[in-house]
């Protein structure tokens, strides 16, 4: 299964999102076509026919119904699209798009893919998850790829960290670029290694999990992009927050004096950075925040762009996945030399991807989700809070950035996947007591 669903993210990534002009021959359609279609046969088969409570239509036939505005849109957009767009002037100006088999085909299979790959994670992987240590097991292989991404950027990048913290110089991609387009993808990765060591720390306390987690914070606030800091602050506050309200049942007075101490550090941080004459201070103050400034204000002039997408039939159903980005990308042409497709922010992403219709489906399984996180919770209430957590820091993430849960790329299956998992496999796999993470033994003076 985890072969099966890594190929489906590395076709989405290569063939969908990374190329999507590339222009295939019909010939290599029905070829890449063919080879998933078998693959899927015979994991089915393999799949399903060992245990019929893999087997469940209702769900499958309820989930295909919210993916089917991008198939439906795939096949009713005319060949050549066109529609009104505004420039910086305010002058309307007219933006055509030929749309030919590949963007048919990318909509198609982004949305099947996606179906897919929602089915198995609340149906069919919950129930092969044999036990908590075959769950830890995954996230860890998951956190060693995570590192191993920091560990290449430091070796690779070396020399670019030492100027940011030597002389200040902090250039918006730098230095961590090496591996991503830009650093905002690279944050996100980094989003995610502090979300699988929550959900760690969750299932087993081990004091090296902070470390770890420590880590991934510090490498994420290194990528210089304001963009990647929402979700992951959001996240570790109410974490935090929620950790030592647990705390303080059991060690009311060390637990308050590790609050005091946190709160302490972050106050001496903040106000060392904004009053502090060091190179990597005054670039932060007199550079990085400008430029966040405006790297936000350039998001407002994408979404202005992306809502004169949502007109005549496509607001319903929207206009298919790969297509949405193209149209993006035409009409911010009429300003731009180097025009983006990206529509930096998830909801904008969904509407225009599937319309009202599939906004309303997205809401719906985000709902769902949230009740089924808040029923486990009797289950175990650490693990399912720190799910809940989770999915409010990519939502909050993604009001900045296209990220989009339930969607068969590597961000939205991963960041699904550490959402879902933990609170759908079998409650009796789970401790059914709260797991109170010791407090470091420094400030442990209460226990008798």
């Amino acid at each position: 299964m985890l072969l099966f669903v890594s190929l489906i993210v590395l076709l989405n990534e290569t063939i969908v999102i990374t190329e999507p002009q590339l222009q295939l021959t019909v010939s290599k359609y029905y070829f890449l076509g063919g080879v998933f279609g078998l693959f899927v046969f015979f994991v089915f088969i393999l799949v399903f026919n060992k245990n019929k409570a893999f087997v469940n239509w209702k769900v499958f036939l309820l989930l295909a119904l919210g993916y089917a505005g991008p198939i439906v849109a795939a096949f009713m957009q005319p060949s050549t699209i066109t529609l009104i767009a505004t420039d910086n002037e305010g002058v309307a100006q007219t933006v055509t798009l030929v749309i030919g088999y590949y963007a048919r085909f990318q909509s198609i299979f982004f949305a099947g893919t996606s179906l897919l790959v929602t089915y198995l994670f609340f149906v069919v992987v919950p129930k092969l998850i044999a036990s908590k240590k075959f769950l830890m097991g995954f996230l860890y292989f998951l956190v060693i790829i995570l590192f191993g991404l920091v560990i290449y950027s430091v070796v690779v990048e070396w020399d670019q960290y030492y100027l940011l913290f030597s002389t200040g110089d902090i250039d918006y991609y730098t230095p961590t670029i090496s591996l991503f387009s830009n650093t905002n993808v690279f944050g996100y990765y980094m989003s995610l290694g502090i979300f699988a060591m929550g959900i760690l720390e969750s299932l087993k306390h081990r004091f090296w999990h902070s470390i770890v987690l420590m880590i991934f914070f510090i490498t994420l606030l290194l990528t210089i992009t304001i963009t990647s800091y929402f979700g992951s602050l959001v996240f570790l506050t109410l974490y935090i927050i929620h950790d030592l309200r647990t705390q303080f049942k059991e060690h009311p007075l060390s637990a308050s004096i590790w609050l005091v101490s946190l709160g302490t550090l972050a106050f001496f941080t903040i106000v060392g950075l904004m009053l502090s004459n060091e190179p990597f201070a005054l670039s932060l103050r007199e550079d990085f925040i400008p430029e966040s400034t405006e790297s936000l204000q350039s998001r407002f002039v994408i979404w202005r762009y992306a809502r004169e997408l949502f007109f005549g039939f496509a607001i319903f159903i929207g206009h298919g996945f790969g297509i949405s980005n193209s149209l993006l990308q035409a009409t911010m042409a009429i300003n731009s030399s180097n025009p983006t497709n990206r529509f930096h922010n998830g909801w904008y992403d969904v509407m225009a991807t599937g319309g009202i219709w599939g906004m309303a489906f997205y809401i719906i399984l985000i709902i769902v989700v949230a009740v089924i996180i808040v029923k486990r919770m009797k289950n175990n209430s650490r693990v399912a809070t720190t799910a809940l957590f989770i999915l409010i820091g990519i939502l909050v993430q993604s009001l900045a950035e296209a990220k989009v849960l339930f969607k068969a790329d590597a961000m939205g299956t991963l960041g699904t996947f550490l959402i879902l998992i933990p609170v759908l496999m079998k409650p009796e796999l789970l401790d059914q007591k709260i797991i109170v993470t010791p407090i470091p033994k420094v400030f442990d003076i209460y226990r008798q």
